[in-house]
């Protein structure tokens, strides 16, 4: 993976919580969102309040049972876009190559990691809106799947709606 500190798992860290901070959770207004996923390509999009570097944090265990870590730090302009679409609204769009695909199968636990300048802690989106992630879980999850079973579509553009007659037929 490109701009990648890649280590094994440690406890400690698997419960990262940089503090609460009562304004973090007001800084990520939407999102993370998960809007592609390949082998060696992520793509998420996220509504922040202000300008902000953004770290992604992937964490999984492979088939043999160890556990691994890897910290991707965006580049503003590269692998980070932003667009401001308000006085207090930036979409951060986040389209991340890869250099080492991603095990197929497996459970990628993610966190975005937030500062709004250079001296400022990490805060992470998982931590401060525990919402984000399913009962019993401290992160989010993908799983890139080798072998597509269901897909789901919908649009936001043209919804669909059935009608159901008297007979019972749409």
């Amino acid at each position: 993976m490109r701009n990648v500190k890649a280590t094994a798992t440690d406890p400690a860290r698997s419960e990262r919580n940089p503090g609460h901070d009562t304004n973090a959770i007001e800084h990520v207004l939407a999102g993370p969102i998960l809007r592609r996923l390949e082998a060696r390509r992520i793509v998420f999009w996220l509504a922040t309040r202000n300008p902000c570097a953004l770290r992604l944090s992937l964490d999984f265990t492979d088939a043999e049972g160890v556990g691994h870590t890897a910290e991707i730090d965006l580049l503003n302009g590269t692998s980070q876009h932003e667009i401001r679409v308000g006085d207090q609204c930036i979409i951060q769009l986040i389209d991340i190559e890869l250099d080492t695909a991603l095990p197929a199968d497996t459970r990628i636990a993610y966190d975005f990691l937030w500062r709004l300048s250079e001296g400022d802690d990490w805060h992470s989106t998982a931590a401060e809106d525990p919402g984000l992630c399913m009962p019993g879980q401290t992160r989010p999850a993908f799983v890139l799947r080798s072998r597509l079973d269901r897909i789901l579509h919908g649009s936001y553009r043209k919804p669909h709606l059935w009608q159901i007659t008297s007979s019972g037929s749409h």
